[in-house]
């Protein structure tokens, strides 16, 4: 078992470097700096947790997601609806695999736990 909690300490060692443009990201500010750690892959999805410093994309999001925030805040536009919604440490979303959004990272470091369907 995995457990993840608002604030929780990460050991960097364990997470890699994460594409924004591989993972479905058109355009990017700020390098987008984020790094992603595995916990589980199987069964056709793949869970852990993002990590990223301030900055902003827009992506086509790559997979269905089920996710939480650990700690800091993004804001996410959906292109949809033209609706923002600010998250924060304790807030989840569930956004459909192909939802194109733009994404806001507003505090200075952001992480999310993830459970995703490709």
């Amino acid at each position: 078992m995995t457990s993840y909690y608002g604030g929780m300490d990460f050991d960097l060692e364990d997470f890699l470097p994460f594409d924004a443009e591989a993972n479905g990201a058109i355009s990017v500010s700020n390098d987008l700096e984020a790094m992603v750690r595995v916990d589980y892959e199987g069964e056709g999805v793949v869970g852990g947790i993002f990590r990223q410093v301030h900055g902003s994309a827009e992506i086509n999001w790559p997979a269905t997601e089920h996710a939480f925030v650990l700690d800091g805040t993004v804001s996410i536009t959906y292109h949809s609806t033209g609706d923002t919604v600010e998250y924060s440490r304790g807030d989840g979303w569930i956004i459909a695999k192909g939802e194109r959004v733009t994404w806001n990272v507003t505090s200075p470091h952001f992480a999310k736990s993830f459970f995703n369907r490709p």
